[in-house]
This record gives structure tokens, C-alpha cells and sequence, in this order.
């Protein structure tokens, strides 16, 4: 799965390659196990798998999407989990998959959690995604620095992201 993602879609294999080693840093400043740690990693790897299915004119795109082809890109989430779910030693990494854009306040995808019924790995997996999506490269926008990315995420904790995942950011 990880190696067709990267031969589609090489952004987002690189996203989630850095976005692992997010989870990883964010996993021991938390004063997570190594076993913690090694899942968290694991979650970050594969949060965005459920992309394969994405019709790469919507990955790609050059600039902003339409409404519709946002839409049709929150339906990664989902799809993923379903992907993760079906294979024996990703399983464990449905919530990480399903729930990463869920928002602290319960105005997140795909299914409205908030609070602490968001999984916690999917609360590190979407501070750690969010960061690295403010500071990489993308066609349709320069990136932030990473102070300023950082500012971002204090400025949402507690409304799109879990106060405690976004101070161990800092």
C-alpha cells in the first residue's frame, strides 16, 4: 500500500514519512513507552493511506479545491480505516487512520468526535499532520516557517487540536 501511495502520489509519501517522524518526536516528549512510541510512528506512516483511492486529480490539484473535490478528499479518512482494518498487522491503526481530522471541539471528519473520545494517537497523529502540512510544500501555497507554523497550532489548541499534544510541539 505505502509503496503504490509513493509511486502515485510522492508528496504524500513524503508527508507521511515526515509525519511519522513527528508522531516519533512528539511520542518522547510525552514520556511515551518505546512500544507508544512505535505505534504512534507507525500511525503517522499510514495515516493518509486511504489517499490510494483518491482520484489523483484531486491529490495533485494546482490550487485550492472546490467544495465538492474536498469532499471527496475527507472520504480518505474513512477509506483508509477500512484499508487498515482488513490487514492483520495494521489493525491496530484503524482509529489513528480514521479519526486523525477529527478536531478537539467535535467539528471534525469523518465522524464528530471531540475531547478525549478522539483516540489519543489520532490527537498526536493530527498535530503532527497539520504541522507538517503548514511547512511543506505545496502547489497551491508557499510554506510557513516553522515558527509560524507552530503559532498556528497554539492558536487552535483546544478548539482543532488536544492543548497537551500541541505544548509538547513546542
Amino acid at each position: 500500500l505505502l509503496v503504490r501511495l509513493d509511486a502515485e502520489d510522492p508528496l504524500t509519501a513524503e508527508h507521511s514519512r515526515a509525519v511519522a517522524s513527528w508522531c516519533s518526536r512528539l511520542a518522547r516528549r510525552m514520556g511515551a513507552s518505546d512500544a507508544e512510541t512505535l505505534h504512534l510512528t507507525r500511525a503517522g506512516l499510514v495515516h493518509d493511506v486511504g489517499k490510494v483511492l483518491t482520484p489523483k486529480g484531486i491529490l495533485q490539484a494546482p490550487r485550492r479545491l472546490t467544495e465538492e473535490e474536498f469532499r471527496i478528499m475527507q472520504e480518505h479518512a474513512a477509506a483508509g480505516a477500512d484499508i487498515v482494518a482488513r490487514i492483520e498487522g495494521l489493525r491496530d491503526l484503524t482509529p489513528a487512520v480514521r479519526w486523525h481530522h477529527e478536531r478537539f471541539d467535535g467539528r471534525g471528519y469523518p465522524d464528530g468526535l471531540a475531547g478525549t473520545r478522539i483516540p489519543f494517537v489520532a490527537r498526536v497523529v493530527a498535530v503532527a499532520d497539520c504541522f507538517n502540512a503548514m511547512i511543506g510544500r505545496r502547489p497551491y501555497r508557499p510554506p510557513l516557517s516553522p515558527a509560524a507554523a507552530l503559532e498556528e497550532l497554539r492558536a487552535n489548541a483546544g478548539t482543532q487540536f488536544d492543548r497537551d499534544v500541541v505544548e509538547a510541539m513546542e
